[in-house]
């Protein structure tokens, strides 16, 4: 499967987020056989505002928003800490085990995936953790996060790095992951995860790769090429020293039996289009005496979430 040949989609939608469906055969996937409508990709666009997310750090932005769409926040500030079975203060505004909560990780750039469930009392659940990490050490920490749940969103964010959504109609297994350069794999450690949590399969998938930056903007080092090569294949380099990371994505999940038009590739570039946020084109220009840490608030980080 060659990404320029593949199924492949502009974004549109509001000012502030965008939305698509996932397709299952290259149709567009609306409505089950009981009219049950199926879930959806969301992407905040840079006119939503930081959707910056940390355990240690409240963000009204971003809590407003998802209430704007429904969704409940978790309790976060100063005082969080992250345990590895409940949510750290739990959703003070749940109205009813039917209400919609937004279940965040805090990115650590890895191949971490977590499988949640609703307990009897409304609050997300840890099931199992697929990947290792040392700063992995709690739930809510890593890049991924599957379900069967509606209840539960799962919601990672991005900026140049890939979104991708996930979902089976079959288990009604749906999610998000984060991958970046680095956690580039992590796509295949949701689909296992999902295969042995809740009995889906490959096969059943559908899958969207949402917005993020283009090999045309996006010139990498030899030896992340030479990586490259030896780990998702040729086909993902472009000359002199352009990194495909969508093809390297697409060759892992067809390698894993997803079905190729069962693939939707965003076609969007998050680094040549103002309407998103990016790193490369807001904060690599920073002088290097700034550090990582104030680099991060430089640009505009977007939410990805499914509902």
């Amino acid at each position: 499967m060659i990404i320029d040949s593949a199924f492949s989609l502009s974004c549109s939608g509001r000012d502030d987020i965008l939305s698509l469906p996932f397709f299952s055969a290259g149709r567009p996937l609306v409505q089950d056989s009981s009219q049950n409508l199926h879930p959806k990709c969301h992407l905040t666009t840079i006119n939503a505002g930081s959707m910056r997310f940390r355990w240690n750090e409240e963000n009204p932005t971003r809590k407003n928003f998802l209430l704007q769409q429904n969704i409940i926040s978790p309790t976060t500030g100063a005082a969080t800490s992250p345990s590895p079975l409940a949510p750290p203060s739990g959703y003070p505004q749940i109205l009813a085990l039917s209400q919609k909560l937004s279940v965040p990780v805090e990115l650590i750039h890895s191949q971490v995936v977590y499988a949640i469930e609703q307990g009897m009392d409304g609050l997300p659940q840890l099931l199992a953790r697929r990947g290792s990490h040392p700063d992995a050490m709690d739930l809510w920490r890593g890049d991924g996060l599957i379900t069967t749940n509606g209840n539960l969103v799962p919601v990672v964010t991005v900026a140049d790095c890939l979104p991708i959504y996930l979902y089976d109609p079959k288990t009604a297994c749906r999610g998000v992951v984060h991958s970046g350069w680095k956690g580039t794999g992590i796509v295949r450690e949701a689909i296992k995860l999902a295969e042995k949590e809740f009995g889906a399969r490959a096969f059943d998938f559908s899958v969207v790769i949402g917005p993020h930056i283009h090999s045309c903007c996006y010139q990498v080092e030899q030896e992340r090429l030479e990586f490259f090569t030896s780990n998702f294949g040729k086909s993902c380099i472009l000359p002199p020293n352009n990194l495909n990371l969508a093809q390297a994505n697409c060759n892992l999940l067809v390698d894993l039996g997803v079905p190729e038009d069962n693939i939707l590739c965003c076609s969007d570039c998050t680094c040549c289009d103002s309407r998103f946020g990016s790193f490369r084109r807001q904060a690599s220009h920073l002088p290097d005496s700034m550090s990582l840490e104030e680099k991060l608030r430089h640009f505009t980080t977007m939410m990805a979430f499914v509902c």
